[in-house]
């Protein structure tokens, strides 16, 4: 490993330490936003899931909901050094949380190849997306060839018919969009958005999207009362 990258390490871990109020980042898990976490448990109540998959670790907030409100295993990737030693020193001693420092796409493509994994019913939460790098498309190619029946989530998404839910836009072919996604991906998929408007949501009030491929799952994600089915 680059001597850079483990100074950068060895920060994040003394930040954790120094600063335990970080370990709240963005106000809270899922940006804060009360009606987003009401999408997650209802999704937990109608889904057995074999275990969670996040992309963006970040600081861990949204990491440790994950795994306290479910109970199950949560495996999560940060590609910056100095918030993988932030998530790595926080989750060293839970069983149940696995961070790895890594890109996004090789740690997807790593997961395919982990027996534990292959043939398991997933929830995937992708937040890895940051200006000129944007993994989305390739993200959503490899969670659905390899788990058809997987449930994924997206922040910072835009919600078409509401303009009071932010979301990335870093200019031409690099928004988080419909249009985006129908560009890039050459297999079938289900898109679902907050049933709430942004105006009865909390926090930073970030837009996302559910996207489902199996047909199977796209029938039980049109039952839930939190989610709307793109028209």
């Amino acid at each position: 490993m680059h001597v850079r990258n483990v100074i950068d390490i060895v920060s994040g871990m003394i930040e954790y330490y120094r600063h335990p109020r970080k370990r709240d980042s963005w106000g809270g898990p899922l940006n804060n936003q009360q009606f987003r976490q009401k999408i997650f448990r209802q999704l937990l109540e109608h889904f057995r899931f074999f275990g969670i998959v996040e992309t963006g670790t970040y600081r861990g907030t949204t990491t440790n909901f994950f795994n306290k409100t479910s109970g199950l295993p949560v495996y999560s990737t940060e590609s910056h050094p100095h918030y993988y030693g932030f998530s790595a020193i926080r989750f060293w001693r839970n069983p149940g949380v696995t961070i790895k420092l890594n890109d996004s796409r090789a740690f997807l493509n790593n997961l395919t190849k982990d027996p534990v994994l292959r043939g398991q019913h997933l929830f995937f939460y992708l937040d890895a997306h940051w200006e000129t790098d944007l993994p989305l498309a390739e993200e959503v190619d490899i969670i659905f060839r390899h788990w058809p029946d997987a449930v994924i989530m997206v922040d910072d998404f835009q919600v078409p018919f509401d303009a009071g839910c932010e979301y990335d836009d870093y200019g031409e072919d690099a928004s988080l969009t419909p249009q985006y996604l129908d560009r890039k991906l050459d297999i079938s998929i289900e898109k679902f958005y907050p049933s709430a408007p942004s105006d009865d949501e909390t926090g930073a009030k970030r837009g996302s999207i559910v996207l489902s491929h199996a047909p199977e799952t796209s029938d039980q994600l049109k039952t839930l009362d939190t989610l709307r089915q793109a028209g």
